[in-house]
């Protein structure tokens, strides 16, 4: 499933609040713009279970699997296209998406350059 932030868009934009954390550094509350994950697979066709595995790839090169029941929770997995009101770009302004885990304390299961999720049965 190759992840659009005209999908995430069309899929009904929603900010939430996350806790952004660098090593070493205290956390801050940060905003972001965007759409669970369960709701944009819905919106482009894509079935999940809570037994599927989710590996979300990032054009960088990292990757991070959840579970489909961690990438179902409405509550948890959400695609961000914006923070505090910024699209998020790269330095030459093409726009990317970004996988949060919203209550990760830590930020260490965030994907960033989010490219693409592989649907697992």
């Amino acid at each position: 499933m190759k992840i659009k932030t005209e999908d995430v868009s069309g899929a009904g934009l929603t900010t939430v609040c996350a806790s952004f954390k660098k090593s070493r550094q205290a956390p801050e509350n940060r905003k972001y713009t965007g759409v669970s994950f369960k709701r944009l697979a819905e919106y482009t066709g894509h079935s999940l279970s809570q037994e599927s595995i989710c590996v979300f790839k990032a054009s960088d090169g990292f990757s991070i699997a959840l579970t489909g029941e961690e990438a179902m929770d409405t509550e948890q997995c959400f695609i961000a296209v914006s923070e505090a009101g910024e699209a998020l770009t790269l330095e030459a302004g093409k726009p990317y998406c970004m996988m949060l885990m919203l209550r990760d304390a830590t930020s260490q299961r965030w994907c960033r350059y989010l490219d693409e999720v592989d649907i697992r049965e």
